[in-house]
């Protein structure tokens, strides 16, 4: 087998992965529901959302594998990752040197087909992939790769708005903070208590990124619920 390579932008990568707040997080209807069209769309027992960590990738959904995270080494997302811009496909993994001897391979759930795309946030760091994975060798339609591409952006479309919408819950959360440590030490109202500009205006931005996400899927037709 032979081993991912590391991104060159590692360092910031997993800063990345980190402000999204992911790893380690529950399972999520919204996330579950993506992986179901991708397994329906591509016709594969198997589909993914995963998130590569330090050491390992956590699959923060995941359609008919019964694992909630696996060595980063041996997971194909890894491989994947290097190159944000490219659908990886591997279309026989037994046939493939850097996979054929892999334990995911020969061992478990005996992968052999692999198709992901990276999930890139706006800066540019993979933070990881959607794939779809078949115990046989196979190969997918061009209509099939579109749609998983498709998947990909919605993935990430949800992952921003996850983001922002825990930003703008911990600056509501530091506005508080801030205005009962204001109130204890002041006798002016409640409601004359000092805020920093720098929260304010943090919390304004964040409410303006999330109404005009919300207001350009409500244009769409779709529900971000």
């Amino acid at each position: 087998m032979i081993k991912p390579s590391v991104p060159a932008n590692e360092t910031a990568r997993r800063q990345a992965v980190a402000e999204y707040d992911l790893m380690d997080t529950l399972p999520e209807e919204e996330y579950d529901a993506i992986t179901r069209v991708a397994t329906e769309l591509c016709r594969t027992p198997i589909s993914l959302i995963t998130v590569i960590g330090d050491d390992r990738a956590w699959l923060k959904s995941r359609q008919r594998l019964n694992v909630q995270e696996a060595p980063r080494d041996i997971v194909f997302c890894s491989y994947a990752i290097n190159d944000p811009d490219t659908v990886m496909v591997v279309n026989d993994t037994r046939e493939d040197a850097r996979f054929r001897d892999n334990p995911l391979v020969v061992d478990g759930p005996k992968i052999a087909f692999y198709a992901g795309v990276p999930l890139v946030t706006p800066d540019g760091y993979a933070l990881g992939t959607i794939c779809v994975l078949d115990h046989r060798p196979r190969q997918l339609t061009d209509s099939q790769l579109l749609s998983l591409k498709a998947l990909g952006q919605w993935v990430m479309t949800s992952f921003e708005l996850r983001k922002t919408r825990t930003e703008l819950a911990n600056c509501r959360k530091s506005l508080q903070q801030t205005r009962y440590t204001n109130l204890g030490s002041s006798t002016t109202r409640p409601d004359a208590a000092p805020v920093p500009a720098d929260v304010v205006r943090q919390a304004k931005v964040l409410q303006s990124a999330l109404d005009a996400w919300l207001t350009a899927n409500n244009a769409a037709g779709t529900d971000p619920q």
